[in-house]
């Protein structure tokens, strides 16, 4: 599978992905200290979560 799209906000190296179960979201850590979530389908931006001491290396949904 190539790319399928882009999702912008995060401002360091984005080190890992996942996807939930039903697609509806889409959950990213990164070198810039926040997990952002976005619409699986849109590609919005749904929320950012802030605060994290170091650099976000794992993200992923409960199953």
């Amino acid at each position: 599978m190539g790319v399928v799209g882009l999702l912008n906000g995060h401002t360091g190296r984005v080190w890992e992905e996942d996807v939930s179960r039903d697609g509806k979201m889409i959950a990213g850590g990164s070198a810039d200290r926040t997990v952002r979530v976005w619409n699986g389908k849109s590609g919005e931006m749904l929320n950012v979560l802030n605060g994290h001491w170091g650099e976000v290396n794992s993200v992923e949904f409960s199953r």
